[in-house]
């Protein structure tokens, strides 16, 4: 057997693990989640994205990187949570980009149950100071004057700051998973470089200002 039969053959013996365990409870959707990790890992990038380009599995590969990131989250994966959680990978999926404290407060109020809406999870951010707007401020002006007070930024803990910072990039994360095998990232790398110039241009600024 050629390596392009064998590697055709791993291809669809992942997807066909996948699709074995496709359901609607939240075991499977982990398992589901964690089987594509394990895919992802074990494939070429080519052989990886034909799972998705053929339609070997009934989702999108930008499907599989949240349900890789439900099951990879350390809260939302212990399965002492699971019976108080939504048995829907989209609401699940919410609930992963929340920043954890926030989350973990949410489980143990019992404000997270089976019967969650995904606006119910919205709801548990406050509007005024979400973590995309933070990430949206520093993205729509690289070249306006750095106002360190301009953001009031609370004081967050360190936790908390990684937290925010891990959820303000999901949506970054999530467009290259899904990125064209096709296409270049020319494109998505400028947008990249000119908001770590801006960074950098933040810190300096805070350097000066200490």
């Amino acid at each position: 057997m050629n390596k392009s039969v064998q590697r055709l053959a791993r291809a669809e013996q992942w997807a066909d693990q996948i699709c074995t365990q496709l359901g609607k409870s939240i075991e499977s959707i982990i398992d589901v989640g964690r089987l594509l990790s394990k895919a992802k890992a074990g494939l070429t990038h080519g052989e990886w994205g034909r799972i998705f380009n053929q339609k070997l599995v009934p989702f999108s590969q930008n499907t599989a990187g949240r349900l890789m990131a439900i099951a990879n989250h350390p809260v939302l994966a212990n399965s002492a949570q699971m019976q108080n959680l939504p048995p829907s990978w989209g609401t699940l999926y919410d609930l992963a980009t929340l920043p954890e404290p926030t989350l973990k407060h949410a489980l143990s109020d019992g404000l997270i149950t089976p019967e969650m809406t995904r606006k119910a999870v919205k709801a548990l951010l406050p509007v005024e100071r979400k973590p995309e707007r933070i990430f949206d401020e520093v993205v729509s002006a690289p070249d306006a004057a750095v106002d360190a007070e301009a953001f009031e930024m609370p004081r967050w803990a360190d936790d908390e700051i990684r937290s925010r910072v891990q959820t303000a990039l999901q949506p970054v994360r999530d467009l290259i998973e899904a990125w064209p095998d096709d296409q270049d990232f020319a494109l998505l790398t400028h947008q990249l470089q000119q908001v770590q110039r801006y960074i950098e241009r933040l810190a300096k600024h805070h350097e000066v200002s200490a």
